[in-house]
């Protein structure tokens, strides 16, 4: 495209009066305290916001110049990270003191004909970051790096300083009202998922009342526990441990169900246990474990697992899984809950995933439901354990009440449920493409705005959507 007559072609380097790089060395795996001095870390640049709680504290007895330190006002770069993040820019803002650049971080001084913010907004267009990527090396996967001379060649078209402001005030109109549409979908989004446990509870404590008279219903508590002993004597001559009773401190006095503790309610063979401990290996991974990132959104499907080894697999063979087992997160995220599919079975666990393998009398979907509720989240809440990550135990899963409900009724329960979070996740489906449509546009803002072609149609947002596929 042809650029508006009066910009001129030229590169970083020209448009800059110099770039101040920071200096390396130790410092402390902590934030700096407001007395400490603190050197950035490359994270305190790479999201569009300058975070000055990404730092480490300087040691004491260390020599360094204050003319490093950071300031309000200042433009930052990143000339090492990730191939997606290197050469990101941040304009910082209100910034505490005493915080210095790094040997990764690069502080550039405009000339006196270029505007900073028009300089970094330029930075961010889609086609400068992908020079900047391009023009980095080193691993891939891994950090990259960019000179000082890669970057003072990325190209640039120099409007005069007066329509340098005059772009920015553009681009910062079309960029609010996307900060403000991002804002809203970010908050419907979270709306979405208290939803979700408001759907749950509301079927759990509305649904199974109103049908507490229909024969075989409800269940009797002592029914379940005779059936998990019979079925152990069934196949087993060695004494029988009765299961843990349920740890109803937490239920309300007047329940329109009994209850029994999970642990009554699961196969007495399959017990309730961990998976392996320390499951990574560097290589000749084979077999297929879950830990508990696989357990975002509270399922299985379509989920890349990791690989532990043969040897490792065989000496926790007692935690495999078996189609319509439950696994749920004991540590970090414990209110984490999926069904594991057919296609899983035999798939193991790490030490921060629990298996829940339900007896012949509960339903797997209506207990993973059951694990969703606020119940069931206050009970894992009062009993977690930990200081940075906090975790629940297997004597804790064991005692865990659960509703003693006939089959039918579980199954009623569930398909209620599953057709109104049917409802839900299409209205996150919509959400989710509204919210990358905005990042979409956010890139077209930029691409439009430093081609030229916003000039003079501040207003007009048509032509920005047509540049959505930027």
């Amino acid at each position: 495209m042809i650029q508006p007559s009066n910009w001129k072609p030229l590169v970083l380097g020209d448009v800059l009066d110099r770039i101040e790089a920071g200096k390396s060395f130790a410092a402390e795996p902590r934030p700096a305290t407001d007395e400490e001095w603190g050197i950035i870390k490359v994270s305190a640049m790479t999201y569009g916001v300058f975070r000055e709680v990404e730092n480490k504290a300087v040691p004491r007895g260390i020599e360094f110049t204050s003319s490093a330190e950071i300031r309000p006002g200042d433009l930052l770069l990143s000339r090492a990270n990730t191939h997606n993040y290197v050469g990101a820019s941040v304009l910082v803002g209100k910034c505490r003191p005493r915080l210095l650049l790094s040997d990764k971080s690069l502080r550039l001084h405009p000339a006196s004909n270029v505007d900073r913010r028009w300089l970094w907004y330029a930075l961010n267009t889609p086609k400068s970051r992908q020079y900047l990527s391009n023009a980095s090396s080193g691993v891939k996967s891994g950090m990259r790096n960019i000179s000082q001379k890669s970057l003072q060649s990325l190209p640039l078209n120099l409007p005069p300083l007066v329509e340098q402001r005059r772009i920015v005030d553009i681009v910062e109109g079309h960029l609010s009202h996307l900060d403000e549409a991002a804002s809203l979908l970010a908050s419907t989004r979270k709306r979405s998922e208290c939803l979700i446990r408001s759907i749950i509870d509301d079927t759990f404590w509305k649904l199974a009342p109103r049908v507490a008279d229909r024969s075989g219903q409800h269940a009797d508590s002592d029914v379940i526990l005779q059936e998990r002993e019979s079925i152990w004597r069934s196949s087993s001559d060695r004494p029988y441990n009765q299961p843990a009773s349920p740890d109803i401190d937490l239920l309300p006095e007047r329940l329109p169900w009994q209850v029994v503790s999970m642990e009554a309610a699961t196969d007495p063979f399959r017990l309730i246990r961990y998976g392996i401990l320390k499951p990574k290996v560097k290589n000749g991974g084979s077999v297929r474990y879950i830990e508990v990132k696989d357990l975002v959104g509270n399922s299985l499907e379509g989920k890349a697992l990791h690989l532990t080894s043969h040897e490792l697999d065989d000496q926790f063979k007692g935690a495999r899984l078996e189609s319509g087992d439950l696994v749920i997160a004991v540590r970090g995220s414990y209110e984490r809950v999926a069904l594991v599919p057919e296609s899983l079975t035999g798939v193991n666990i790490s030490r921060d995933v629990a298996r829940l393998a339900p007896g012949p009398s509960f339903s797997p979907k209506f207990i993973m439901l059951w694990l969703q509720t606020s119940i069931s989240k206050s009970y894992l809440n009062k009993h977690a354990r930990g200081v940075a990550v906090k975790g629940v135990n297997i004597a804790t899963l064991r005692a865990m009440p659960v509703p003693v409900l006939g089959l039918e009724l579980q199954e009623e329960i569930a398909s209620v449920v599953d057709y109104q979070l049917a409802e839900v996740k299409r209205l996150e489906i919509q959400t989710d493409q509204a919210a990358l449509r905005a990042r979409s546009l956010r890139k077209a803002v930029l691409a439009a705005a430093f081609s030229g072609r916003l000039t003079g149609k501040s207003s007009d947002m048509d032509l920005v959507e047509e540049m959505t596929v930027v």
